[in-house]
């Protein structure tokens, strides 16, 4: 089963470098994140000691980048006719779902960890609050984690990679924006902002990795049903 992981997630990992998919990625999120974390985050005019201006954004951004990240995953499989052969080879499920997750999760990952340089700009600049920063790229990867799972989902349900982006897009923007009457502290934003504040709360991790954990379980059950057809 490791062996089948590591094969799947080599091939969607390495599939983004293999055009210029993965740099077109990296310089729309570099951009976005620039500008939102100095122009409009006021990134020299507030106190940022605990990244503020940056980790307030980055939820606005990544639910742009990660549908656009996972939007081919399982689309081509169908669009490529490869979804029949892929589902009939000796391999689990799971592996194929984990695979195909971790694959874009790293992917993000590794964008999340090009901004480093922001600590070091703040820390030269004025104080840095180190333990609000590690607790905000705790949270950055709570994000990346539940959205990931949620826009894989979307593209197993979809067999067109623009109707998958749309689709994960839209369903990223609605869960941040869900505010319920009397449901507010149990919302997206307010367990996001809990945990970047610093206020590591068991509710607010348990929230994202229940999000996760739901998405990757509706994978599972989407694919089974996909064989049984």
């Amino acid at each position: 089963m490791k062996q089948q992981l590591t094969a799947v997630f080599t091939k969607e990992f390495f599939a983004y470098f293999s055009n210029f998919t993965a740099y077109f990625i990296i310089i729309i999120y570099a951009g976005l994140t620039l500008i939102t974390t100095f122009y409009f985050g006021r990134f020299f005019n507030m106190d940022n000691a605990g990244l503020t201006s940056f980790f307030s954004y980055q939820p606005e951004i990544l639910s742009i980048i990660i549908p656009g990240i996972c939007m081919h995953l399982w689309s081509d499989e169908y669009r490529l006719g490869t979804i029949e052969f892929l589902l009939t080879q000796p391999v689990e499920y799971k592996v194929l779902i984990l695979g195909k997750y971790f694959a874009s999760c790293t992917f993000v990952l590794l964008l999340a960890l090009s901004t480093v340089f922001l600590p070091l700009i703040t820390s030269f600049y004025g104080s840095l609050n180190i333990s609000t920063v590690i607790s905000g790229y705790i949270g950055l990867i709570f994000v990346i984690m539940s959205f990931c799972a949620l826009s894989n989902l979307i593209s197993m349900l979809s067999t067109r990679p623009v109707i998958s982006f749309l689709a994960a897009f839209i369903l990223i923007r609605l869960l941040m924006m869900l505010n319920l009457e009397g449901w507010q502290d149990y919302g997206f934003t307010q367990n996001y902002y809990n945990i970047i504040s610093g206020r590591l709360a068991l509710s607010s991790i348990m929230y994202f990795i229940l999000m996760t954990l739901l998405s990757l379980w509706a994978e599972q059950a989407v694919i089974s049903n996909k064989k049984t057809l």
